[in-house]
């Protein structure tokens, strides 16, 4: 070991042992192969089809435990999102922790009034244009990734006009 070398170690904590988390994962593959699950948009189901599920009652999608397994097997081990200078900024593998904001909320507390609001309203829109300037999470290094918050599609191609302030 090298005279000052600093290693930081993130303590885990770990609920279920090896056996109960493969008792899960089996309970996790019986219910997508043999309940399935709803897909409502056409070109997933159309890629479910193309991938070897069982496509039926229009929605209702289930899915092989060995095409979950090959999925599992087949997946990167790690994924780097980068910075906006091309920086790596975020290993996403093994027990690396990192803290954002959420996404894809169908509700928020509106940060005026304290109430919650469904996340489509203009004010949610308006705090995504100030989180893409770096004015809220960022200035204080609260986040390590910021999303956007609530359902673009919702609001369509309003988003980023002045149409909401």
């Amino acid at each position: 070991m090298e005279p000052n070398f600093v290693t930081l170690n993130t303590p885990y904590y770990r609920r279920l042992s090896d056996s109960q988390i493969q008792i899960l994962h089996d309970g996790t593959l019986e219910v997508l192969e043999r309940t399935g699950i709803r897909i409502l948009e056409e070109e997933a189901l159309q890629l479910f089809r193309k991938g070897g599920a069982d496509v039926t009652d229009g929605t209702r999608v289930r899915i092989p435990a060995w095409r979950v397994e090959w999925a599992i097997k087949t997946a990167p081990k790690q994924i780097i999102l980068y910075d906006q200078e091309g920086r790596p900024a975020i290993r996403l593998r093994g027990r690396n922790c990192y803290y954002g904001n959420g996404s894809d909320l169908v509700n928020i507390i509106d940060h005026r009034s304290n109430e919650r609001r469904p996340a489509t309203s203009p004010v949610s829109f308006r705090r995504v244009r100030e989180k893409r300037s770096g004015r809220l999470l960022r200035r204080d290094n609260l986040a390590s990734i910021l999303l956007r918050c609530g359902r673009t599609k919702d609001y369509g191609s309003a988003l980023f006009s002045e149409e909401i302030g």
